[in-house]
């Protein structure tokens, strides 16, 4: 039986009685087309699409494909057993099977077997009265230097030469090999290097350069070397300097333990290149000191198959970073490791400079000692630009990836971000993606995963971040006082426009922004939220509020806590276009709580098309003076108590289809309630609702009214009321209680 309100005045002068118009007050008044069928059929919400997982392989050469649970598989430089440890004259380099001998195996004689052809002049340690001969080689290599002029061989034999070496325009050094053909420089200047390069085309191969007071190479201006299996050690300094247009080119090169010198405040790096060129193959950079390479002066930087690792901080604990570029420079790195180092992996800095990474693993940045601040795998500062595809980072600190400033822009594709820890040892942070003061980012097939604190986070005026197929799953709260752990947030007049999202199973809040941020999503999924580790509070799918606006299309909402999407304060508007938004629970400290849709302290939204389900407490609520929630072609059903309903709250159970409380408006037209556990619809506290064109049926009781004097037509016009246990009734129930705003 369809029956509708009869249309008549209503006066309720007590609250606490029920409505003449009610079976509690007597029999409904029906009027004679009380039997039509309703017949109203609101248009059912499109679906979102899914983001598109990031696609990593297939991997590089010698790496392996690898998945770990249910993050999208990547590629490992390493064996199953990882990175090996090697001998002093060996290396693992990324995608091959393990240690392997830094150049040629040593010779049974003295020299390298098949020297090239041309002239040879034969260098060997301790030699006296020589004549650059085999038979009676220079005793030093400045001596051999001297006799062979341009385009000469220069054969070193196996021993240990102390001494500082000028190497003139196309001199070819060969050692006998890394091992046993030692260049040292003991005694001299602290800024003095131990080979100078002065010229083009110099080549250095299978020696090594070892515990030198001053640099191990300098590449002056204009020069050019190639060092090929090379191990430079315990440099003081720098290991390589290039300056000037010169350009250093290594293939299995090891350059490891370079230290500031003495009492120096910095210093101790792997290579400065200032306005030259490097360009590494096959080349392992380890526990070297403040920047493991450094780049400045629109300098150019090419690294392939290279791990740089353990860098070590300077004296005060600040630095220990792995890849800086700055003032211009350009980058270009792939297939490579940085690891371990303190700061962060790369920093890249200033307008005009640029880095791209393709296939690199960022992972395990340690937190600055002195400042205790982040260890980032890459934070881009101050105009520059960086571009990762296809790159693995984990295990980072603070901030995996940081982006600041007006200019600043940064770019990932077909990346995977996890397991980013807090700061050490505050255990603030843990952040994905930070980007804040006007730096932009940009995100195509991002996978976003155990981060603490925010999976993506951005604030600032101008500060926007773009893309699309992004997924946040699994963000975590803070360690240090168990607070947030949300998948995205923007404040402060941030922007985000991003299509197909998933964010899932994070905790505190899957989307929240406020303070004015802007925010777009097209198909955005959000679901299984949690709540917070501190209180067990909270839970939130989608959170706005501070004036913040936001435009929707294409949303599904499901499986979260507290309340599905929250619209808090004035000035906060949000356009939901086809939205889901389905079994919302209460959060897990009292049992309370469930909203599927709350709009509350002044904030508006609009909802066209939208299925509201199986949530609890209330399916939708408008709450406050100002506020207003207009909805069209929307279906809330099966709306259920709290769950403290049957143990702390039994009084205030709730489970109304939807409700309007304290001068808040409600609007719905082409609209279906269905079997609410108790109001189909609450109107108390000057709430007002206007229903055209829909349905309340199966419910307790179709209408709660608390509004004295309150125009029924507004409830009555082309509604319809079905399988109600009572259509309208005027008992006085609880008022439910706002929503608390997130920080």
């Amino acid at each position: 039986m369809v029956r509708r309100f009869a249309v008549l005045s209503l006066v309720v002068s007590g609250w606490a009685c029920s409505s003449p118009l009610t079976p509690d007050g007597g029999a409904d008044a029906t009027p004679p087309d009380a039997a039509t069928d309703a017949g109203v059929s609101p248009v059912a919400p499109a679906p979102p699409a899914v983001a598109a997982p990031p696609l990593l392989t297939p991997c590089t050469a010698g790496f392996r494909e690898v998945t770990v649970g249910d993050d999208p598989a990547h590629c490992e430089p390493w064996p199953e057993a990882g990175r090996e440890t090697c001998g002093e004259y060996e290396a693992h380099f990324p995608g091959t099977p393990g240690c392997t001998p830094i150049g040629a195996p040593c010779p049974a004689g003295d020299f390298a077997d098949s020297l090239p052809t041309g002239p040879i002049v034969y260098v060997l340690a301790g030699a006296t009265g020589g004549d650059g001969t085999e038979s009676a080689p220079f005793g030093s290599i400045a001596d051999g230097v001297r006799a062979a002029g341009s385009s000469a061989t220069l054969a070193l034999g196996k021993g240990t030469y102390d001494e500082t070496v000028r190497l003139t325009p196309g001199v070819v050094i060969r050692g006998a090999c890394a091992s046993e053909t030692r260049i040292t420089n003991t005694t001299g200047s602290a800024t003095v290097p131990t080979l100078s390069i002065a010229g083009a085309s110099v080549q250095v191969r299978d020696l090594s350069i070892v515990d030198t007071t001053g640099p191990a190479v300098y590449v002056g201006p204009g020069a050019s070397a190639q060092f090929d299996g090379v191990v430079i050690s315990g440099a003081h300094g720098v290991g390589v300097a290039v300056f000037d247009a010169g350009s250093f080119t290594g293939r299995q090169l090891v350059v490891r333990g370079s230290r500031a010198p003495p009492g120096a405040p910095f210093g101790g790096r792997a290579f400065e290149i200032s306005g030259g060129t490097l360009d590494l193959e096959f080349a392992v950079l380890d526990d070297n000191q403040d920047v493991c390479v450094f780049a400045r002066a629109e300098a150019e930087v090419l690294l392939s198959r290279t791990v740089i690792a353990g860098t070590q901080p300077r004296a005060d604990g600040s630095s220990g970073m792995g890849l800086h570029l700055r003032d211009g420079s350009q980058g270009l790195v792939r297939d490579t490791v940085i690891s371990g180092n303190y700061r962060a992996a790369v920093a890249v800095s200033v307008a005009g400079t640029v880095l791209n990474l393709e296939r690199v693993v960022l992972e395990r940045s340690a937190s600055d000692v002195a400042s205790g601040l982040d260890g980032n795998a890459i934070s881009v500062e101050d105009g520059a630009t960086a571009a990762l595809r296809q790159c693995l980072i984990r295990q980072n600190r603070g901030i995996a990836l940081w982006a600041i400033e007006p200019g600043s822009d940064l770019t990932l594709e077909d990346t995977v971000i996890v397991n980013t820890a807090p700061r050490d040892p505050s255990l603030e942070g843990g952040l994905g993606i930070y980007a804040e003061a006007g730096a932009a980012v940009h995100l195509a097939r991002v996978w976003i995963t155990r981060s603490h604190e925010a999976g993506v986070a951005i604030d600032g005026p101008t500060t926007r971040l773009d893309g699309e197929d992004v997924t946040v799953v699994g963000t975590l709260s803070r360690e240090s006082d168990g607070q947030f752990g949300r998948g995205m947030g923007a404040s402060h007049e941030a922007e985000f426009v991003l299509q197909r999202v998933l964010l899932r199973g994070n905790q505190d809040c899957g989307l929240c922004f406020d303070r004015g941020a802007n925010v777009q999503f097209d198909d955005l999924i959000v679901e299984n939220t949690r709540e917070r580790s501190a209180d067990s509070t909270f839970g939130r799918g989608i959170g706005m509020s501070g004036g913040a606006t936001g435009v929707f299309r294409r949303v599904a909402v499901r499986g979260n806590r507290e309340i599905g999407v929250a619209i808090l304060e004035a000035g906060t508007t949000a356009r939901f276009e086809d939205l889901e938004v389905r079994e919302t629970d209460s959060e897990d400290a009292f049992d309370e709580f469930g909203r599927g849709i709350a709009v509350e302290g002044g904030a508006s939204g609009t909802v066209v098309r939208s299925l509201i389900e199986l949530n609890r407490e209330l399916g939708v609520m408008v709450l406050d003076p100002d506020s207003v929630l207009s909805m069209e072609d929307t279906a809330i059903l099966h709306t259920l108590p709290q769950r403290c309903g049957e143990t702390t709250c039994a009084d205030r159970p709730f489970g109304h289809g939807a409700g309007a409380y304290v001068g808040g408006t409600l609007l719905l037209s082409r609209f279906v309630i269905r079997d609410a556990a108790l109001c189909g619809v609450h109107l108390a506290g000057s709430g007002f609702a206007t229903l055209t064109d829909g349905e309340v049926t199966g419910t307790t009781i179709g209408v709660c009214l608390q509004v004295p004097g309150y125009d029924v037509d507004r409830l009555t016009g082309s509604v319809h009321y079905s399988d109600n246990g009572v259509n309208l009734d005027t008992t006085s129930l609880p008022l439910p209680t706002p929503a608390n705003g997130l920080e």
